[in-house]
Formats: C-alpha cells, structure tokens, sequence
C-alpha cells in the first residue's frame, strides 16, 4: 500500500447530553446502565440532521489539516442512519462544503462502515486518481429508538454524533496501514430492521404496533461475536503496518464495553491500560465513533505513535486499521 497519511480529523456532539435517569429512572435504569456501561449519550436538536453534523467535523479537520476544502478530491461516507434512503448522504454534503462536482460516494458495511469507508479511500488514492480524502461517519440514532421501558432493552447505549478523517498522499502525519474487513453473515438477522425496506414497502398499523420499525439486536450473540473475533482482526491490523499487537501504544474499540477489556487484554496479550473505549461517556455512536475516540485521544494526549483502532456491529461485522507515526 503506498505511503497514505492521516492529515486531519474532527468530531462534533450534539450539546444535550442524555444520562440513564433522562430515559428510565429508577432500578430498570440502573440496571440498564450496568449491562450496557452507557452512562450518558448525546441526542440532536430537533431539525439537526446527519450531514450537517458531518460538515461540522470536517471544517475542524480541514483546519487542523492547513489545507483549502477544495484540496478534497472525493468524499467517502458510511452510515447506519441515513438523513434520506437515496441518494447517499455523500451528495447532501456535498454542497455544503462547496465540492460541487466531485465525487461523492456512500459505502454501507453499518457499524463497521468508517472502516469500509476508509479501505475504499485508501484504495482509490492508490491508484493515483485522487489525493486527498474524505473519510465521513455521522448517525442520528436518537430519532429511531424505542424509548418504551421494553424498547430500551434493546436501544439503551445509542447516541448521536460525526467524525472524519482526511487522508492524502500529500502531507505529513501517521501513515494508514491497509484496513482488515470481516462479515459473518450467519448473524445478519441478529442484528436488523425489519421495515422499511424493499422486502415490506408497505408499513401497515398490524407491523407498527409489534415494533418491526425497531431494531432487532441480540446483544449478547454480538458481544460474543466481537470478543471472539477482535483478537484475530487486530492481529491482522497489527501485522499489516509490520509490528505486532504488543507494541500497539494504544487500541481504540469505542464500542467495547469495560468490563471486556481485561478478558480482551488476555486474548491478545495487549496490557489492559492499552485499550481505550468512550462507549460510557458518548454511547454507541455507529460510524462516528472512530474518528471521535481519535480526535479525543488527542485531546487527551494520549501516545499514538502505533494505534490500532477497530469497530464492530450489524452484519455482524468487524473493522480495524492501525496508525504509524
């Protein structure tokens, strides 16, 4: 893979903060809280929608990259949630960052969509077409959950959020390995919406009522899923840049839940004070939840000389890439 940097990322949170007692009070909340170790989400404003969160977090990318918004030759977008079911959320943010007229595309791998995203960007700058990226991830999940004390047991830990990256063969900053994908497809309907789609066009008041316009999770058979497979895609994020897992300074999965990190630290040998999760803080945020562990990795100062940052969700799917430099 040629010499891919990593010039600019940003982030944007919606301002109100939703904490367990805002959803459910009382004992059902709490214990929510302890099996999700979600203690707070972020929701939109009414009238916010997805894309222009997502040009939120590129105006701060793009200053933090010292580079011109017409420097981006292709915008890459993955999401959950889209604002519209077509076309892609790539044309609506389009016009807002002026880049009329270039490419502008969506790939869709759900939660393990950023890293999808960022494969197709790395492999398109590869062959010499384009040199500078936009990587975007942005849900709204907040305008989708059941908020039913019922419903909650399912949707509990969902928030809303953007993040991107810009990647460039010009530049400075860590380079981007090549990506690792994997799909277990055998789980595709642990994890899904029934309506909605071109299999039921029609939404009847027989299928609102039992709930099918809501997601369906297994959570546990997706838990399992992700600790079952992290260790292997890791692995292979790690030796894809050329070092192993062990001398990753620090292992961003945002969705992973705390109380997996020691039995995932065992797994890979990786020390347990490696691994880094915002899932507590900002819930589970689909495919902005990458770029905005980074952006507040380097907030915090935290050592990224090697990172490896994965993802996981419907598909069930997995993603993870490493940094360098």
């Amino acid at each position: 893979m040629a010499a891919i940097k990593l010039i600019g990322w940003g982030y944007y949170l919606p301002e109100d903060a939703k904490r367990t007692a805002d959803l459910l009070e009382g004992e059902a909340g709490k214990e929510l809280e302890r099996r999700f170790e979600v203690v707070s989400r972020r929701f939109i404003p009414q009238g916010l929608s997805g894309v222009e969160m997502a040009k939120a977090a590129t105006l701060e990318a793009v200053e933090r990259a010292g580079i011109e918004m017409s420097d981006i030759d292709i915008i890459v977008y993955a999401t959950v949630f889209p604002d519209h079911q077509f076309p892609g959320m790539s044309a609506f943010l389009q016009p807002l960052l002026g880049l009329e007229g270039k490419p502008a595309v969506d790939v869709r791998c759900q939660h393990a969509g950023f890293v999808a995203a960022l494969d197709a960007a790395c492999a398109l700058i590869e062959t010499g077409k384009y040199s500078t990226a936009l990587v975007a991830g942005s849900d709204i999940h907040s305008t989708a959950l059941n908020l039913t004390e019922k419903g909650l047991r399912t949707d509990f830990p969902f928030g809303d959020g953007a993040g991107v990256f810009i990647i460039s063969r010009d530049g400075e900053g860590p380079s981007v390995h090549r990506p690792v994908l994997l799909t277990d497809s055998r789980h595709a309907l642990d994890y899904y919406i029934p309506l909605g789609s071109a299999n039921h066009p029609r939404v009847v008041h027989k299928d609102l009522d039992k709930g099918r316009q809501y997601q369906v999770i297994d959570w546990d058979k997706l838990w399992r899923f992700a600790m079952d497979r992290l260790p292997e895609v890791l692995g292979k994020a790690a030796e894809n840049a050329g070092f192993g897992l062990g001398d990753a300074d620090l292992v961003l999965i945002p969705q992973l839940k705390p109380s997996f990190i020691d039995a995932l630290a065992d797994a890979t040998g990786v020390s347990p004070d490696r691994f880094s999760t915002i899932l507590p803080e900002v819930g589970d945020i689909g495919n902005a939840a990458i770029p905005m562990a980074y952006s507040i990795a380097m907030e915090q100062g935290r050592s990224m000389s090697r990172a490896i940052l994965a993802g996981f969700g419907s598909g069930f799917s997995l993603g993870a890439f490493a940094l360098e430099g």
